[in-house]
């Protein structure tokens, strides 16, 4: 950009001639707001940058600061999902465990049911021998009686 303006310069004092006083004072004045103008575009440009380095910096440690907390939130999250499917483990095996003893309970009632109707069964049946004993007996009882 700046090589454009110095030939564009050079072009139009050689134009004329470098001899001439007044002439070749433009020329240089011209190249020394030149000079001065690239010098404070440079000081502009590094303290610009020089900003820009330190406004970076800040963000990249901010940025750096938000992942390391996320990580720490990821580790946390990890370790909650790991705590959770221990206690789902367990309640699972507890759940087992109560269905294991319902079954249990289940066939002991069953069991209980079948000895009260296998009870009542042999009570029928005892008080069928036992009328039937008591029968028997009356009528031995009576024959004994009757041979005397």
């Amino acid at each position: 950009m700046f090589a454009a303006v110095v030939s564009t310069l050079l072009e139009m004092v050689s134009g004329k001639n470098l001899n001439d006083q007044a002439t070749l004072k433009k020329f240089l004045g011209s190249l020394s707001k030149l000079n001065q103008k690239i010098r404070n575009w440079r000081k502009t440009a590094i303290a610009d940058h020089k900003k820009l380095r330190k406004l970076n910096k800040l963000n990249n440690a901010a940025k750096l600061k938000s992942i390391r907390a996320l990580g720490r939130l990821l580790i946390e999250a990890k370790s909650a999902v790991v705590g959770a499917t221990k206690e789902i483990d367990e309640l699972k095996n507890a759940i087992f465990i109560i269905s294991k003893a319902i079954n249990r309970k289940h066939v002991q009632a069953k069991n209980w049911e079948k000895l009260c109707h296998d009870q009542a069964r042999v009570k029928g049946i005892f008080s069928t021998a036992y009328k039937g004993l008591k029968a028997k007996l009356k009528t031995v009882g009576s024959s004994l009686l009757n041979l005397q």
